[in-house]
């Protein structure tokens, strides 16, 4: 029941009006469900647990608590690598040609969708479970170069490299201190 939730009306709707089939399950909200509420709970227990850098042991051990083999996880690791670098050239084609703030848009809304299919869809196959991976991996890795082209894109040609040694800059303190932080 639809009217239970008034945004998920409207959510519906867009959906429909861009011809996406959507079913709502029995009214229950997001965070209620059973599978969102684990996969929370497995990454908040990841952002807290002690890190030393490893993003890869990191996600094998959250897709290892959600009941993958370390096998499976290792391949979730090399799907998304590989959707990285596969789809590198397609979104940075899009961005040439269309307003990079709107595909950088794009680009974080489908990270997010293929966050959210990975933990609802409950796929047993190898080959969704991947084949999601390389979505994630392929959306999530071209963040950083959208940045750093929206950002050349605001500067003279002159103020460029300063600009660019100044998000190194931020994001290797970042780095640094995130780990130590959390």
């Amino acid at each position: 029941d639809i009217s239970a939730e008034p945004h998920v009306l409207q959510f519906d709707r867009a959906l429909a009006a861009a011809v996406v089939p959507t079913t709502v399950l029995g009214g229950k909200r997001f965070f209620d469900m059973p599978e969102v509420r684990q996969a929370v709970m497995a990454l908040r227990g990841a952002s807290v647990a002690p890190s030393q850098g490893d993003l890869v042991r990191d996600v094998r051990d959250v897709l290892r608590s959600l009941g993958m083999s370390d096998i499976q996880a290792a391949g979730f690791v090399v799907a998304s690598i590989a959707g990285g670098a596969v789809l590198q050239w397609p979104i940075g084609w899009l961005s040439d040609r269309f307003d990079r703030r709107v595909v950088l848009l794009g680009v974080s809304v489908g990270t997010m969708l293929s966050v959210a299919a990975f933990t609802l869809l409950h796929s047993t196959s190898l080959t969704v479970i991947y084949a999601i991976a390389v979505a994630f991996g392929g959306f999530l890795f071209s963040i950083y170069g959208l940045g750093v082209a929206q950002t050349h894109d605001r500067f003279q040609v002159s103020e460029v490299l300063e600009a660019t040694k100044g998000m190194l800059m931020v994001h290797g303190i970042g780095s640094a201190l995130g780990p130590i932080i959390t």
